[in-house]
């Protein structure tokens, strides 16, 4: 008789063991799942805002392939945004030969998120003292805020 008291007493501490691994297996699966749901949704986030970096240093981009060769000059750190979370600035290149009769430079838009110190995007942007190849339709004014925007174009 008491070897099966004994066995009984036995399986009830196997269950309750049982249990608290379980438990505590559950526990760290909900944390791991937690911690991959915060990395999808940062990685997402940061998939945002590098589009929206890009997207504006385009239309910077735009505005100045539409800028005069001799007006062309550099732009200290500016909000793009009203918030300030976007910031941008253009530094001028050193004017170049491209040929016997046209002189090159190289703009290069650096746009920032919120307070970072290096550019989330930058895009070059080659200008010439002449035109160079065909004739290229690009916007030389554009504004947006919100879901109303308007572009001109050099056409």
């Amino acid at each position: 008789m008491e070897f099966f008291q004994w066995k009984r007493f036995k399986c009830k501490g196997s269950v309750l063991i049982s249990t608290i691994i379980a438990g505590a297996l559950i526990g760290i699966l909900g944390i791991g799942c937690s911690r991959l749901m915060g990395a999808v949704m940062n990685a997402a986030n940061a998939t945002h805002i590098a589009t929206q970096a890009e997207q504006y240093a385009k239309a910077q981009g735009g505005l100045l392939r539409g800028t005069e060769y001799k007006n062309l000059a550099a732009v200290t750190k500016k909000n793009i945004t009203s918030d300030g979370s976007f910031k941008y600035e253009i530094t001028m290149g050193a004017e170049s030969n491209y040929n016997t009769d046209t002189k090159q430079r190289i703009m290069t838009v650096k746009v920032y998120h919120d307070t970072d110190s290096l550019p989330i995007y930058t895009l070059d942007v080659p200008r010439y003292s002449k035109e160079v190849g065909g004739a290229e339709d690009y916007i030389v004014e554009q504004w947006h805020s919100g879901t109303e925007w308007y572009r001109v174009w050099k056409s």
